[in-house]
């Protein structure tokens, strides 16, 4: 009995550990096509490993992926996210939980994580061969092998095959797949911020707003939560969340597009205004730039003042009609026209992929290729930042190991 799985990222070793463990006698390899293993999870979460989220409810789970949330709700119950929590307490790593609910090591170090589960892929038995990764593969009806061939042109034969290569596009995976007939979904990024140049926001980079909402002009796609502006324009946890669930939208528009930030989304448009013409007597002696009735940045404050029509002596008493309600409607209604996107390297992630409909949810076996399985990012799933990659990572790599070590019982 040998099992191969394509990709020593999350899914591929948590797919091959739990194959192992699940059956000892199994030959189980890795194919890692770099010279590197693990190197998303190390790069993940700023170099902490944020590896899973402690969100309780599923369902509530499940609504931060853009696609797969439904599929993976059978996936969650047989291996959920409290399971990867004591999966890693039990094998010496113990984990944090952050106030949002992101988990992480409790020594900040994401090589905690790969460490860990490299010594467990050495302990269980597990074979890794770098820099060889899968070139194709051939199903021998006959005798119901797969027949793989590798960069270096060397070919190996195994019972099971396991396609956990990421969500690269083009990647042997996906031409793999395609071969042995499964439907491949344009592969698009997802999880991106917003490249913007707005003298607005130009001179503002690193600051941050920690409850905004943050829309896309013309269509129903909105998202609440920190926003956070960058050299280029904008990022932080509601972009990047509006960038995932907007991603076909937004390709499709060829990342040009209008997003609007309301800056105060605990107040109704006519509070705004009524607040703004209220300073013009209670602070009449006091510039604008200085003084904010509203719990913003002040740099923040003073650029959205100047873009009003407000110069930087301005007093509140000699506020204008005009110029107030300009302000009321850039607190509330500002507008920022997008010319691309900005991808964080260590955060990319791709929507797209292996059409689920193929899959059985159940086992992570092709319903068109028996004895074929898929992991991670390579399946057309992807979630917004938290941990929840990382999860659907696990999960979908655990269901798949533990299947392709009994395909009789799959």
């Amino acid at each position: 009995m040998k099992v191969v799985i394509a990709g020593g990222g999350a899914a591929g070793f948590f797919a091959a550990i739990s194959c192992k463990e699940q059956n000892p006698l199994a030959e189980v390899m890795i194919l890692e096509s770099s010279s590197h293993l693990l190197e998303k999870v190390l790069l993940s979460g700023g170099k902490r490993c944020n590896l899973t989220n402690a969100q309780p409810n599923l369902q509530q789970f499940c609504s931060n992926y853009p696609r797969g949330g439904k599929e993976l709700i059978s996936i969650f119950h047989r291996f959920s996210p409290e399971d990867t929590i004591k999966w890693f307490n039990s094998r010496g790593v113990p984990l944090k939980q952050e106030p949002d609910g992101r988990m992480f090591p409790q020594s900040n170090r994401s090589h905690t994580i790969v460490d860990c589960l490299l010594d467990q892929a050495r302990m269980a038995g597990v074979n890794i061969l770098l820099n060889h990764g899968l070139l194709r593969a051939a199903k021998i009806e006959r005798t119901n092998e797969f027949e793989l061939t590798l960069t270096d042109q060397s070919k190996i034969k195994c019972n099971c095959l396991i396609i956990a290569t990421g969500g690269t596009p083009g990647s042997s995976g996906i031409t793999t797949a395609r071969s042995l007939g499964h439907t491949i979904n344009n592969q698009i990024p997802s999880l991106f911020a917003f490249v913007i140049n707005d003298p607005i926001i130009k001179n503002l980079p690193g600051i941050t707003i920690p409850d905004v909402i943050v829309s896309i002009a013309s269509t129903k796609y909105q998202e609440r939560g920190a926003v956070l502006i960058t050299h280029n324009g904008l990022s932080g946890p509601a972009v990047l969340r509006l960038s995932s669930f907007a991603a076909r939208e937004l390709y499709d528009r060829a990342y040009n597009f209008t997003c609007i930030i309301n800056w105060l989304p605990g107040l109704k448009t006519d509070e705004v205004l009524k607040r703004i013409i209220s300073m013009r007597k209670s602070a009449a002696p006091r510039k604008i730039c200085a003084l904010s009735p509203f719990e913003l940045p002040s740099r923040l404050w003073q650029s959205l003042a100047e873009a009003a029509g407000c110069e930087q002596y301005l007093l509140w008493a000699n506020l204008s009609r005009k110029q107030a309600n300009s302000f009321a409607e850039l607190l509330y209604r500002c507008k920022f026209e997008v010319i691309g996107k900005d991808t964080n390297r260590s955060e990319f992630v791709t929507c797209g992929g292996v059409k689920l409909s193929e899959i059985n949810f159940q086992t992570m076996e092709s319903r068109i290729c028996p004895g074929l399985f898929f992991a991670g990012e390579v399946l057309d799933i992807d979630g917004v930042t938290g941990g929840f990659n990382l999860q659907a990572a696990w999960s979908t790599g655990y269901v798949a190991g533990i299947s392709a070590a009994n395909p009789k019982n799959t």
